[in-house]
């Protein structure tokens, strides 16, 4: 074997040493929108949706992050491994372990050194603070551009050799636009990078080569193109918070801070976690002239390092160019900036902390000058075990949704997102105790009225669940203060009132879907009663026909399922296969639509087909309760008992949130 090969087999096994514990971990957090809810991932058929809409689509589609290649490497592993989250995590693992490759060869190309492209590529693989991306799902957009990135920088070096690696380079970097949106600074990264790398060969031509400066341009252009299709024609417009109120000096001060903070997470990984947040320096005249300072001896270090150590002076220009986008999307998060803090996000150093890792490998490498070779190999092989250790007891932080907020809780107080998880989680433990004790915390958390209105309809529906029904009314009363055309704060409101006042209840399910046409709460409400009430049940009906009317395209599904409910419910079946078909056509991978369509077969006494739907259903979506109660139903009738409780013990043991 020669050293290459053995460098990448060191690489590769040390990554799936390291990252074993984390394939049995479940899907946590968004990675129930991303996956779990997700119908463009489960089938071919709505490619051309998935291109189209923005990655969170079916949980909120106003969070607009554009990342369709993250989409479509869930549709691959969806048609491996349906919804299990081993086939996933196994993914994330091999995508993170082909990164560290890719940066092998690239740091090679970039140095010439096999040594420092070896070190640095197997601590890239095995360091904690790239836990949370590999573990994560929904943070396989930051493995992805971080693969493509490093593909195009590596491909653009050898380019030289082959022209034709140019276009290859230029279609890694478009691969890495449609992963996340902070590869648009690849062209400032690439133009760095190649001129670097002629510097350090001593090569003449560069900039005013006039190939190399065509293929700069090309990457700008491409990288503006995409700006415009993403803003002009996919219209997805960043919905963020204005940062007219920060000034830029303190934007600066707080952003040096938080450079400080990372440079010391990636040599001392400790008491990692999520929501990591860092308080915004409001600027006095002292720390304007500091920060200013800063800035210039910054400067004026850069400009030593790259007389005195052309490496070390690269692989600072790697982590601020790949930090940098970061740097804005940190001032811009409602929660903290309320509490006049920073997001400081341990997943923005996934690509970034390369920048950090060459020096760390350089300095062991100087010292081993002084103390011989096997001195400053068994140092480096101690760094690799201990950072080994932690990644992997890091890996446990993710099991589940329970470990992974509970863990988060113990260093992060100031966030309503872990309170409002963790309320959520107890929920559904049946602690509606300890989900209110959850809430009760967020609420007292400084916060903005967006945020506030989603919390008091939050612990107000706990409240209900806890029998205070009081409590529960007064709460949804207070979120419709701050935002009458709430939809969920008027859909729960008319749960609380069903208990005890049906047509109060009724009027605000009725204002719910005035505010949300399709809000699920007061749609599954009003069509259990429309089933006896025939006014209620045109009612429905004309309200889905007219959004009929006014929508057209892919949205139309929710209205044709909506229909094709309404007609089962009512038990016209003719009428309700039609319209649930149509909605079938425009979305075959909604669980909803494949579930109504076997209820519908199994009234109909379609027996086979209405299983076979059961069964779609539940492959689309393993957590989806009521089709394993209608399953569950269906073989009762049957008088398949044995598969009947089977069905009906599995629906009384779900639960996705653990």
């Amino acid at each position: 074997m020669n050293k290459q090969n053995s460098h990448l087999f060191k690489i590769i096994f040390a990554g799936i040493l390291v990252y074993g514990n984390s394939l049995n971990n479940l899907f946590v957090w968004d990675d129930i929108f991303v996956v779990i809810t997700n119908d463009f991932i489960k089938g071919t058929g709505l490619l051309r949706e998935l291109f189209l809409k923005p990655l969170f689509y079916f949980a909120d589609p106003g969070y607009l992050y554009y990342r369709p290649l993250q989409g479509l490497s869930n549709v691959l592993d969806y048609s491996l491994w349906g919804i299990n989250p081993l086939g996933f995590h196994i993914t994330n693992v091999l995508l993170h372990i082909a990164t560290a490759t890719v940066i092998y060869f690239l740091l090679r190309t970039l140095f010439g050194d096999h040594e420092l492209s070896f070190f640095t590529s197997l601590l890239f693989v095995v360091h904690p603070i790239n836990s949370s991306v590999v573990n994560y799902v929904t943070s396989r957009a930051d493995i992805l551009v971080a693969l493509f990135t490093a593909s195009s920088l590596a491909l653009f070096l050898s380019a030289h050799k082959n022209h034709t690696l140019y276009v290859v380079s230029l279609l890694c970097c478009i691969c890495a636009l449609l992963s996340k949106e902070s590869a648009i600074l690849i062209p400032v990264l690439l133009i760095f990078v190649n001129e670097m790398h002629l510097k350090l060969n001593n090569k003449k031509t560069g900039f005013h080569s006039n190939i190399v400066r065509s293929w700069y341009f090309a990457f700008l252009i491409t990288c503006l193109a995409y700006l415009f299709v993403r803003t002009h024609i996919l219209a997805l417009k960043a919905n963020l918070l204005p940062q007219d109120t920060i000034a830029f000096l303190t934007m600066a001060y707080t952003s040096l801070k938080m450079v400080f903070y990372y440079i010391g997470l990636i040599f001392f990984p400790v008491d990692l976690h999520m929501l990591r947040a860092i308080g915004i320096s409001q600027m006095t005249l002292g720390r304007s002239i500091s920060c200013i300072l800063i800035l210039i001896a910054l400067a004026l270090a850069s400009l030593n390092l790259y007389r005195r150590n052309k490496i070390i002076f690269i692989a600072a220009g790697l982590f601020f160019i790949c930090i940098a986008p970061h740097f804005s999307i940190a001032f811009r998060n409602p929660e903290y900036y309320c509490q006049q803090k920073a997001v400081m996000e341990e997943h923005w150093l996934y690509t970034a902390a390369l920048g950090i890792i060459i020096p760390i490998f350089y300095i062991i490498k100087k010292y081993g000058r002084h103390s011989g070779t096997l001195s400053y190999r068994i140092i480096f092989s101690a760094l690799i075990l201990y950072f080994s250790t932690v990644t992997i007891m890091a890996n446990t932080h993710w099991k589940n949704n329970y470990t992974l907020f509970t863990h988060t809780l113990r260093y992060v107080n100031y966030s309503a997102t872990v309170y409002r998880n963790l309320g959520w989680i107890y929920i559904n433990r049946n602690d509606n105790r300890k989900a209110l004790e959850m809430y009760g915390k967020a609420l007292a958390l400084k916060q903005s009225d967006s945020q506030k209105k989603i919390l008091y309809k939050d612990t107000a529906y706990a409240y209900f669940l806890n029998g205070e029904s009081d409590k529960a009314i007064d709460l949804c009363r207070s979120a419709l203060k701050l935002d009458f055309n709430y939809a969920e704060a008027h859909a729960t409101l008319g749960l609380i009132y069903s208990k005890n006042d049906l047509s109060s209840a009724i009027e605000e399910w009725k204002i719910a879907l005035d505010k949300d046409r399709f809000n699920t709460t007061a749609f599954n409400k009003l069509l259990a009663l429309g089933a006896s009430d025939g006014l209620l049940s045109q009612y429905l009906i004309e309200r889905y026909k007219e959004a009929l009317d006014q929508n057209k395209g892919f949205e139309n599904y929710k209205a044709y399922s909506a229909l094709g409910m309404v007609y089962l419910s009512g038990g016209r079946y003719p009428e309700a296969l039609l319209f649930l078909e149509k909605a079938r056509m425009i979305n075959p991978y909604n669980v909803e639509i494949n579930n109504a369509l076997a209820t519908l077969y199994a009234y109909i006494n379609e027996y086979d087909l209405a299983i076979k739907f059961f069964r779609i259903a539940l492959k689309l979506n393993p957590f989806h309760k009521q089709a394993y109660l209608n399953l569950s139903a269906l073989y009762t009738h049957l008088g398949i008992d044995k598969e009947a409780r089977r069905f009906l013990k599995k629906a009384d043991h779900l639960n996705m949130y653990y």
